[in-house]
C-alpha cells in the first residue's frame, strides 16, 4: 500500500458522527455536486459578463474568470484545461496583465504534468516564475511554483533536486510566514522518504507536520496526515499504532464528510486488517472504500486500492476476482504513467498466476516485474546517497549563512539604533504638526458654525421684516380705509351736516364692513402670531362636526343674503386631534372663500373621508372656479393677493396662507381643485382622535 497525497481537502459538513453503508451514496452526490455547484457558479458569471454592455475579453476579471473555470475542473475535464489556460495567458499577454499570466502559465504546467509531459510543465512553471523574479518579491504563488517544481522532479525520480526543491520551499515560506507551506513541504519530504523505504525518518516529518496542525488547530489536515502515518505503520508492520492513527482519522472525515479521504482511509485500514490476515473485516473495509472512490474519479487513490482488493481476493482464494482487480489496477496504473503502481500491479498478478499455476502468465509477470524493480532500485540506491549529501550540505550551508547573518546583524544593530533616534525625533515633530492642525480644523469648524448660525439669524430677521411691511401696508390699505370712512361720517353727523335718518341709512353698509374688519384683524392676529413665532399649537379632542356648526351659525348673515346654503355633511361621530383655535380659523377661511366666489342661490358643502389614522375633510362649492396656474400661487407666502368675491367682497389675501401653516402646524396636509365656472374644492386632512 502506497501513500496518496491531496493538495486540496474538500470538506463538506454532515449531520452523522458515522457513516453506514447505506449513506455513502448521499455522501458521494453532494460532494461531486458541491464541486458541480462551484463550477457553474464560475461559468454563470462568465456569461453574465458577456451579456454587460461594453463587455471586452481583455476584462481582468474575465481573464481571472477564466483561470478559476481551469483551475476547479483541471480533475474533471482535461481538456477544458488547456483552451481556457491558453485562452487566459493569449489575454493576458494582450493587456500586461501580469498576475493573469502567471495564473494561467501554473493551470498549463498543471495540465502537462497531469497528462505525463513533464518537461512542458516545468516550463509553464519556469515561465511564471520568471514574471515574479521581474519583481523581486518573495509571495505565496512563488513558493507555490517552486513546489510544484519539486513535484516535478519526485515524479522523475529525481530525489536530489525535489529534497533540495522543497528545503528552499521551507526556507522561502519561513520568510513570509507560509505556514501552510511548511507544513506541507515537511509532509512531501515525508513521502521522499516512503519512496526511499526509511520509514523511521518519515514517520518523523509526519509528526512534525501534526505539530504544526496542533498549534493551528487545522484538524481536517491533521486528519490526512494521521491517515499517512498509518500507511507508514502498515509499511513497517506495525498494525498496533496503524489501527490508532487510521481510526482517529476515519473518525473525523465521516464527521464532515469529505469523501476523498475518507475513501482512502478505509483502504488503509483495509490494508491494516489485510495484514493482520483477517481477511473478511478487511474485505469489509476495501469495499466500503471502493463505493465512495468509484464516483469521486480519484485514479491515484483507485489504483491502490484495487491492489489491496486483488491481495485480499488472493487470500480468500477468489482468484477470479483478485485477476480481476490487480488488471483494474496495472491499466489504471499504466493510464495515469504511475510507475509504482504499475509494479506493485504486475507484482500481485504475479504471485496471483503463480498461485494458480498459470505458470506461463505469472514468468511473463515475473520479468516485467524484476524489470521495474531492477530499474526503481537502481534509481533509488544512487539517489538515496546523493539526496542525504544534499540534505546535509544544505544544513551546513544554512549553519554559515546564520553566522554571517549574526555577524551583518551586529553591525546593522549600529545604524538601527541611530535610525531610531532620528524617527523618535521625526514622530515627536510630526506628534505636534498633527496637534496642530486638528486645533485649527477644530477653530475653523467652529467659525464655520458661528458664520452659519449668523447666517441664519440674519435670514430670519429679513423675513420678520417682511412680515412687518406686510402688515403695516394691509392695515393702511384695508383697515384705514373703512375705518376712516366711517370717522368721516361720524364728523358729518356732529357738524349736523348728516341727519339722524340719513346717518342710519348707512348703518347696513357700516355693518357690513365692521364685520370685514374684524375677520380681516383675526386672520392679521393669528398670521402674525404665527410669523412671530408666538403661536403655539396645543392639539386636543375636538368635535369637527360641531366647529363647522358654529362657524355656520357665524356666516349666517352674509349666506342669507347672498341666499347660499351651507351643507354640513360631516357626521357627528368625526373627532380629530388638533389645535381648537387655528383649525377654527381654518374652517372659517376655507368657508368664507367658499361663500365669498359663490354666486346667488349657490352650495358649498363640507363632507369628510375616513384615512388610516387620519380623516380628509373637502369644502366645495359650485362658484366662479380658477384656472390651473391661479391654483398654484394661492399657497405661496410672497404671492398673496386679495381677489374681489362675486359682490366685490374684498380680503387681505392672507387667509390661505393662515390656512395651510395652520393645518401644517397640526399634522396635516392641504390642497386644492378647481375649474373655471364649475366651482372650487379645498381639501385638508387631520390627525384621528388620540384614545386614552
Amino acid at each position: 500500500m502506497i501513500i496518496v497525497f491531496f493538495n486540496s481537502y474538500k470538506s463538506q459538513k454532515f449531520f452523522s458522527k458515522s457513516i453506514p453503508l447505506v449513506f455513502i451514496f448521499l455522501l458521494v452526490f453532494f460532494q461531486v455536486n458541491s464541486q458541480k455547484i462551484k463550477q457553474d457558479s464560475i461559468k454563470k458569471e462568465i456569461k453574465l459578463k458577456f451579456t454587460q454592455k461594453n463587455f471586452t475579453p481583455k476584462d481582468t476579471t474575465y481573464i481571472n474568470l477564466l483561470n478559476s473555470l481551469a483551475f476547479e475542473i483541471k480533475y474533471y475535464n482535461i481538456d477544458s484545461v488547456l483552451i481556457l489556460s491558453n485562452q487566459s495567458l493569449q489575454l493576458s499577454s494582450e493587456v500586461n496583465y501580469l498576475k493573469g499570466k502567471i495564473k494561467a502559465l501554473t493551470n498549463l504546467g498543471d495540465y502537462y504534468g497531469g497528462i505525463g509531459n513533464l518537461e512542458k510543465g516545468r516550463n509553464h512553471y519556469k515561465q511564471a516564475i520568471e514574471i515574479l523574479n521581474t519583481q523581486n518579491t518573495i509571495n505565496k504563488f512563488y513558493v507555490d511554483l517552486k513546489s510544484k517544481m519539486a513535484g516535478l522532479h519526485l515524479r522523475e525520480n529525481n530525489f536530489t533536486k525535489a529534497l533540495n526543491g522543497y528545503l528552499e520551499c521551507i526556507e522561502l515560506a519561513k520568510k513570509i510566514n507560509y505556514n501552510i507551506r511548511i507544513s506541507s513541504s515537511y509532509e512531501d519530504i515525508a513521502y521522499l522518504f516512503v519512496h526511499q523505504k526509511d520509514y523511521k525518518e518519515a514517520i518523523k516529518y509526519y509528526k512534525k507536520v501534526i505539530e504544526v496542525y496542533k498549534k493551528g488547530k487545522k484538524t481536517g489536515h491533521k486528519a490526512g496526515i494521521l491517515t499517512n502515518l498509518a500507511a507508514v505503520y502498515v509499511k513497517m508492520h506495525d498494525s498496533e499504532n496503524a489501527m490508532v492513527n487510521v481510526n482517529e482519522s476515519i473518525q473525523y472525515f465521516e464527521k464532515v464528510g469529505i469523501l476523498d479521504w475518507l475513501g482512502y482511509a478505509y483502504t488503509v485500514k483495509g490494508s491494516i486488517y489485510l495484514l493482520k490476515k483477517e481477511f473478511n473485516e478487511s474485505l469489509k473495509w476495501l469495499v466500503k472504500a471502493e463505493n465512495i472512490l468509484k464516483d469521486l474519479d480519484d485514479e491515484r487513490s483507485e489504483i491502490f486500492l484495487y491492489i489491496e482488493l486483488a491481495k485480499n481476493y488472493k487470500s480468500l482464494e477468489k482468484s477470479e476476482l483478485a485477476i480481476k482487480y490487480g488488471l483494474r489496477g496495472y491499466n489504471l496504473a499504466v493510464k495515469t504513467k504511475n510507475p509504482r503502481g504499475i509494479r506493485e500491479s504486475v507484482e500481485v498478478l504475479y504471485k496471483i498466476n503463480k498461485g494458480e499455476n498459470n505458470f506461463e502468465e505469472a514468468l511473463a509477470y515475473h520479468e516485467l516485474h524484476k524489470k521495474l524493480s531492477d530499474s526503481a532500485q537502481s534509481i533509488e540506491n544512487q539517489s538515496i546517497l546523493v539526496a542525504f549529501k544534499s540534505k546535509l550540505l544544505h544544513d551546513i550551508e544554512k549553519k554559515e549563512l546564520i553566522i554571517k547573518s549574526e555577524k551583518a546583524l551586529y553591525n546593522q544593530k549600529k545604524y538601527i539604533y541611530i535610525s531610531i533616534f532620528f524617527l523618535i525625533i521625526a514622530v515627536i515633530i510630526t506628534t505636534f504638526v498633527t496637534i496642530n492642525k486638528r486645533a485649527l480644523k477644530k477653530i475653523n469648524t467652529e467659525l464655520n458654525l458661528k458664520k452659519e448660525a449668523l447666517e441664519k439669524s440674519e435670514k430670519e430677521l429679513k423675513e420678520l421684516n417682511k412680515t412687518k411691511d406686510r402688515l403695516f401696508s394691509i392695515i393702511g390699505h384695508d383697515l384705514r380705509g373703512p375705518i376712516g370712512a366711517f370717522k368721516e361720517l361720524l364728523k358729518l353727523f356732529d357738524s349736523g351736516l348728516l341727519t339722524k335718518e340719513e346717518l342710519l341709512g348707512f348703518v347696513p353698509r357700516i355693518k357690513k364692513d365692521i364685520v370685514n374688519i374684524s375677520f380681516t384683524l383675526n386672520n392679521l392676529l393669528s398670521w402674525g402670531q404665527s410669523q412671530m413665532k408666538g403661536s403655539l399649537t396645543q392639539p386636543k379632542k375636538i368635535s369637527l362636526y360641531k366647529l363647522i356648526q358654529e362657524n355656520s351659525n357665524l356666516l349666517e348673515e352674509i349666506t342669507r343674503k347672498k341666499e347660499i346654503t351651507i351643507l354640513n355633511d360631516v357626521p357627528t361621530s368625526v373627532w380629530v386631534w388638533a389645535d381648537k383655535n387655528q383649525i377654527d380659523v381654518v374652517v372659517r377661511n376655507l368657508m368664507s372663500n367658499a361663500i365669498k366666489f359663490t354666486p346667488k342661490n349657490g352650495t358649498v358643502t363640507l363632507t369628510t373621508t375616513e384615512q388610516q389614522n387620519s380623516w380628509q375633510i373637502k369644502v366645495s362649492d359650485n362658484g366662479i372656479g380658477m384656472n390651473k396656474e391661479k391654483t398654484k400661487q394661492l399657497f405661496l407666502k410672497n404671492t398673496h393677493k386679495s381677489t374681489y368675491g362675486t359682490e366685490n367682497e374684498k380680503g387681505t389675501g392672507l387667509g390661505l396662507i393662515l390656512c395651510k401653516e395652520m393645518i401644517e402646524k397640526n399634522n396635516g396636509t392641504i390642497w386644492v381643485k378647481s375649474i373655471p365656472n364649475k366651482g372650487t374644492c379645498f381639501f385638508f386632512t387631520l390627525p384621528k382622535e388620540k384614545l386614552d
